[in-house]
């Protein structure tokens, strides 16, 4: 399945960028990570680094952080929260492609 480059939440429209080596500026300061969800300018970004199979699974990850940023149920106060959320968006993206075995489509070499 391919990534999209937009899509929307509740209406509101997000963008899916690329970029190299991202990292997270965090409570534990700059954290290398393969995906990071932005809210205030609602843009999921995606390593450019990872293998291509790695990255759909990014994606439904950080594609749950902004449907929690949509649904108003992000941003949980302090360190416990912020790892509860990780917690949840992991769960589900793994859940659901666990339970759809959703990958992406090898195009055949010409």
């Amino acid at each position: 399945m391919n990534i999209p480059k937009e899509f929307r939440i509740k209406g509101k429209r997000w963008r899916v960028e690329y970029k190299w080596n991202l990292f997270d500026r965090g409570d534990d300061g700059n954290i290398k990570c393969d995906g990071l969800c932005d809210p205030e300018y609602r843009v999921i970004y995606i390593d450019r680094a990872i293998p291509r199979v790695e990255k759909w699974p990014v994606f439904l990850h950080e594609l749950i952080h902004a449907i929690l940023f949509e649904a108003h149920i992000s941003g949980l106060d302090g360190p416990a929260g912020s790892m509860l959320e990780e917690v949840i968006c992991e769960s589900i993206a793994t859940s659901f492609d666990d339970l759809f075995r959703i990958r992406w489509k090898r195009q055949k070499k010409k």
